[in-house]
């Protein structure tokens, strides 16, 4: 976050000033609207169809949300304590129920776009590299999104971020279904996928 222009929108899980105040701590500043300057735009329940979410759209400005923000925190105060350890959160369990169910249900309509471009040809389809593809991650991962940005950057891939009209896959945890990001991603028509689907098409390479 440093240098960075940071930029709030919808209810956040904790005090607006308190986000703030550690945006300050890392080197970033906050503005009060999107501006050409921001750089990335900060969304919290109820964010999407607010001006300030579809302004961020409209400027292509990297749309992120609090767990990513959070992981940001986490790393600037290794960094200040001299800390070397990976970014990310603990290792969490998985839920279950209604929310698995969204998030195989919306990796299955990527995967039929996928194929509708892809030919039928098995062998065409497993030499296909993700090397270059712009990734997003988005919702909470077994064992931390950290380790999930190791895995896509060691096959080549750049992970941004936030999500933007250059992102070419959103990779989805626990709860993404409800953030903005996800809905942003429908909106563009970004492919969205699972780290179950991350890992097959890796093995298929």
């Amino acid at each position: 976050l440093e240098r960075a222009v940071v930029c709030f929108t919808g209810a956040l899980s904790r005090v607006r000033r308190e986000m703030v105040a550690e945006v300050n701590r890392c080197g970033g500043s906050v503005s009060s609207t999107v501006t050409g300057s921001t750089n990335f735009l900060v969304c919290g329940a109820g964010a999407h169809g607010t001006s300030k979410h579809n302004k961020a759209i409209a400027g292509g400005v990297p749309i992120v949300d609090e767990e990513w923000l959070f992981e940001q925190f986490k790393l600037a105060s290794r960094s200040a304590a001299g800390g070397a350890g990976k970014a990310g959160a603990a290792g969490k369990s998985k839920k279950a129920g209604a929310s698995n169910n969204k998030k195989k249900a919306a990796v299955a309509v990527a995967e039929k776009k996928k194929k509708k471009k892809k030919s039928n040809n098995k062998d065409a389809e497993g030499s296909n590299s993700l090397a270059d593809k712009i990734f997003c991650l988005c919702g909470r991962f077994e064992g931390g999104r950290g380790a999930v940005r190791e895995l896509l950057q060691e096959h080549g891939c750049v992970v941004a971020p936030g999500i933007s009209p250059s992102t070419h896959y959103l990779v989805i945890g626990d709860g993404a279904e409800s953030t903005a990001t996800f809905k942003v991603a429908q909106e563009l028509g970004i492919a969205v996928v699972d780290k179950e689907w991350i890992d097959e098409t890796l093995r298929a390479q």
